[in-house]
């Protein structure tokens, strides 16, 4: 199991981000889940982030649905990451994820690079 923990200033930037690229409803529910959410990192490389509500319970059969907004940011190296926020079959804040287009762990993503676009 992994060490539950509060969200990295770089894990509310790029929901905060997102969320400015929904609309009213999606936007609102995604912030005010950012604001009651904790964390836990998935694989060392911090690549893939799980996400828990205070007071929610999951549905027993979720799908994971990608929010419709494109994200990226450069790796410390100037590879290309692809950032991917998550939800569950409610809308819910659900994970977060990093994908280095060229492959291989992500090695510190420099998030003043932060590019979005719905």
């Amino acid at each position: 199991m992994h060490k539950r923990r509060l969200l990295r200033p770089e894990e509310k930037l790029l929901i905060f981000n997102a969320a400015k690229c929904l609309d009213g409803e999606r936007a609102g529910r995604l912030l005010s889940d950012m604001d009651c959410a904790t964390a836990r990192s998935e694989l060392p490389d911090g690549s893939i982030v799980g996400f828990e509500i205070d007071g929610y319970d999951r549905p027993e059969t979720w799908q994971q649905r990608p929010v419709p907004v494109e994200m990226e940011v450069d790796d410390e190296d100037g590879a290309e990451i692809s950032a991917t926020l998550y939800t569950d079959s409610n809308d819910r804040l659900l994970e977060m994820e990093l994908i280095r287009r060229c492959g291989g762990p992500v090695v510190r993503p420099r998030w003043q690079t932060l590019r979005l676009w719905a």
